[in-house]
């Protein structure tokens, strides 16, 4: 039998067989198994044989007696004993790791790394992936949810890097999946920033919350939405997270989408239910993605909904996508709808001859627009192409009016 008492009390702590634990081979198995009878880790514990410490590499035999001797750390922190920990673990130097811990050291202290970062060992291995020190560190009780520097913590460094199996071990520690810095980001938006499905999944496990917010007003849906990560915005949905929700810039899910022309995201969204919008649907008019145009008129957009003084035709014509102006064409968009004061009134024509857009304007002729409709300057886009020297729009204007005369001529309207 091995036995062991407490060196200060003369307490017995436990009387192991070692013949019916096959599983304690050698002392650092009994200390890791005195560890859940004391809850000290084995790194500040001695066994005390015979008057000698023994190695944690020595063997056990039967009749035993071995006295426990528990370490405390240095009553104040060092910075350069916890620069040398937090260096062994930024390097994936294991043996120096337990070598540093057995001092013993305290695992929690924060101090600059190399790059003068204020920071932790279980910190720096979970950003550099070094799921090894990881355990080690957490074996030794590092804090998993220790948040360093108001910005950062073992869980954020994992989840923004994309170290699955480090997050899987803080995880199983017990870190909180929702803790956040003051200054920094939930782990959930920052894995979904950097596209790391497997990890979105594994904090979704662990009841993360799919509508919180960072300090920034930042959220997961938004975070996958900017980066077109489908299979991450499909797990977000079915987590719950509201399509409809806001960030602190007032912007919708779908709107992100639209504004970055991730089509395929777009749809998920709105077969998800989200609602469109007119931010959204000018937003991809403007920047010519004429699929998600497509998808909103189908959701139900208005082709008339105006934003910023304009309608969608006018934005899109001033973008300059043909297939936009199409889609909105067929969807019966008004062709002649003037934009707002704050647009001088003017027709989508007009945006055409601004920016120079030929083609399109040709398009609009084809759909009847009117040649001869004044801004509120008073000008026709006929004088305002001859005023900004468009040559081809001259030339396009003056063909098609000798062919087909003025709208007002074709319709008997007074001039």
């Amino acid at each position: 039998m091995v036995r062991v008492v407490m060196a200060a009390t003369g307490e017995e702590l436990a009387t192991i067989s070692t013949e019916s634990r096959t599983d304690l081979q050698c002392v650092r198995d009994l200390k890791q198994d005195l560890r859940s009878r004391c809850g000290i880790p084995r790194f500040r514990q001695r066994l005390v044989h015979q008057g000698g410490s023994l190695d944690e590499t020595a063997g056990l035999s039967e009749d035993m007696d071995l006295q426990l001797v528990f370490l405390s750390f240095p009553a104040e922190p060092c910075d350069l004993r916890a620069r040398e920990l937090i260096v062994a673990a930024a390097q994936g130097n294991a043996d120096e790791v337990e070598a540093i811990l057995h001092r013993p050291q305290d695992p929690n202290w924060a101090t600059a790394n190399e790059t003068n970062d204020i920071t932790t060992p279980l910190c720096q291995a979970a950003a550099l992936g070094h799921s090894h020190i990881a355990s080690l560190l957490l074996e030794a009780l590092a804090d998993a949810d220790r948040i360093v520097d108001d910005s950062n913590t073992p869980l954020l460094a994992a989840s923004a890097d994309g170290r699955e199996e480090v997050v899987r071990l803080l995880l199983e520690a017990g870190a909180k999946a929702d803790t956040c810095p003051p200054y920094g980001s939930l782990p959930l938006v920052a894995a979904c920033e950097g596209g790391h499905t497997e990890i979105v999944h594994l904090l979704l496990e662990a009841r993360a919350d799919a509508n919180a917010s960072d300090p920034d007003g930042e959220m997961p849906l938004h975070a996958a939405c900017l980066e077109e990560s489908q299979a991450i915005v499909q797990l977000l949905v079915k987590a719950k997270a509201d399509t409809n929700r806001r960030n602190s810039e007032g912007r919708s899910p779908l709107h992100v989408a639209s504004t970055e022309g991730h089509g395929e995201v777009a749809w998920t969204l709105l077969e998800a239910g989200a609602d469109w919008d007119v931010a959204s649907l000018h937003a991809a008019c403007r920047d010519g993605f004429e699929d998600i145009v497509q998808m909103l008129l189908i959701a139900g957009a208005d082709p008339e909904a105006r934003w910023m003084g304009c309608t969608p035709l006018f934005a899109a014509c001033r973008g300059g996508s043909y297939e936009t102006v199409s889609v909105l064409l067929a969807s019966r968009a008004h062709v002649d709808s003037r934009a707002e004061a704050s647009e001088a009134e003017q027709t989508p024509l007009f945006a055409t001859v601004t920016e120079g857009h030929t083609e399109i304007a040709r398009l609009l002729l084809f759909a009847r627009a009117d040649i001869d409709a004044k801004d509120a300057m008073g000008r026709t886009s006929l004088g305002l192409a001859s005023s900004l020297h468009r040559e081809p729009l001259l030339q396009l204007f003056e063909d098609h009016r000798e062919k087909h005369g003025s709208k007002r001529q074709r319709t008997g309207e007074p001039a």
